[in-house]
């Protein structure tokens, strides 16, 4: 398993294809799994780099504090290991925080961003979740299994448990295989909730 030294930690990354790079960045406490389903359909073009952030997946669980700027320090050194430049960076959520911040310093890494179901803060009052998305995504107790359901349910909606219910199980199953470690769950929620970048989006200048 691919891992790279970067700052006081292992990253686990893991990479495939050949052509110009796309970097995979996955929301809080998910990891290179997110990004299974595309490998079939972009390798033959693109080179593809997927990474366990700080606190997720393969990579190491240190104690916090984390910050979104700690975590986008990490990418920025396993680029500069992997020779990384001029990349699209697709972050997901929290991931897509990290790509926000590695575009606003100007990282060589980033030549564009691709931002899923994310924002320029975490901040929670800011995010307008409903109390009932929000007491899913706090919930900390109780069975892994029902924990990843609740989330998956509120987090996908209900159209794809519809229309790909084994699509839907397969990423359960990933999930529960994985699940988050308390404190790099932690780490990443604290990080997340301090993000504000709102008033410094007028430095990002890639597409």
């Amino acid at each position: 398993m691919p891992h790279i030294r970067v700052s006081d930690i292992n990253l686990y990354y893991s990479a495939c294809g050949k052509g110009p790079p796309i970097v995979f960045l996955a929301g809080l406490s998910l990891d290179t799994g997110t990004w299974d389903e595309l490998d079939s359909h972009v390798e033959d073009e693109y080179r593809l780099v997927k990474v366990d952030c700080r606190g997720s997946g393969r990579s190491d669980v240190p104690r916090g504090p984390y910050s979104i700027e700690m975590l986008a320090e990490d990418i920025k050194h396993l680029a500069l290991g992997l020779n990384l430049e001029n990349a699209i960076v697709v972050g997901h959520s929290m991931g897509g925080f990290i790509a926000l911040e590695l575009a606003r310093k100007k990282e060589k890494l980033v030549g564009g961003l691709v931002l899923i179901s994310t924002s320029p803060t975490g901040k929670p009052e800011a995010l307008g979740m409903s109390s009932k998305v929000a007491r899913v995504f706090n919930r900390k107790t109780g069975p892994i299994e029902d924990i990843v359901r609740q989330n998956m349910e509120v987090g996908l909606g209900r159209r794809i448990w519809e229309t790909n219910p084994q699509l839907v199980e397969r990423e359960i199953r990933k999930r529960i295989a994985r699940p988050p470690r308390g404190a790099g769950f932690m780490g990443q929620t604290e990080a997340a909730n301090r993000f504000d970048v709102r008033g410094r989006l007028g430095g990002i200048g890639v597409p």
